[in-house]
């Protein structure tokens, strides 16, 4: 796309940089009235999301909104667990939550998360899928952006490939 294109991804990057610098002294950040740790996660765009509150924004809102909190709850994919776990609080039976997380690279920061926030959400490693036993994918560094659907390419490189039993909804 010509200079500009490089222009545009310098100084792109080079914001991003400042901006994680003037926040390098945070270790978690605060959202919806619960906090996740920062250390864990490698990646510089997630954790800027984290502070200025923009990760997964559109979720936590209409989690807000649309939840019947007095409903059982199955999430799929808990990533970090931010939306895990504003849903568990938000929730009058709080233990009537599972999540469903394929990525076992997910597991760690997603329990320290759980157990920081004291919510009471199930955690189950596997994915969902049916006519199989087990599903195969490759995990990003990035693990909001994970998928069984893709081959994990998208963005950063990519994880060994790993292979998670299936689990059905029913």
């Amino acid at each position: 796309e010509g200079p500009q294109a490089v222009f545009r991804e310098i100084h792109n990057s080079l914001w991003l940089r400042l901006r994680l610098k003037a926040m390098a002294h945070k270790k978690s950040a605060e959202l919806d009235g619960c906090s996740f740790s920062l250390q864990a996660i490698p990646d510089s765009l997630t954790k800027l999301f984290l502070l200025d509150g923009r990760y997964e924004l559109p979720e936590r809102r209409a989690v807000k909104k649309h939840l019947k909190r007095d409903l059982p709850v199955i999430e799929l994919g808990g990533a970090l667990g931010v939306v895990a776990c504003i849903t568990n609080k938000l929730l009058t039976h709080p233990a009537a939550h599972v999540v469903v997380e394929a990525n076992p690279l997910a597991i760690p920061p997603l329990t320290l998360n759980k157990e920081s926030n004291h919510c009471e959400f199930e955690i189950v490693n596997r994915a969902i899928a049916y006519g199989v036993d087990a599903v195969t994918f490759c995990p990003t560094v990035d693990l909001a952006s994970n998928s069984i659907d893709s081959d994990g390419t998208q963005l950063y490189g990519t994880e060994q490939p790993v292979t998670v039993e299936a689990v059905q909804l029913g």
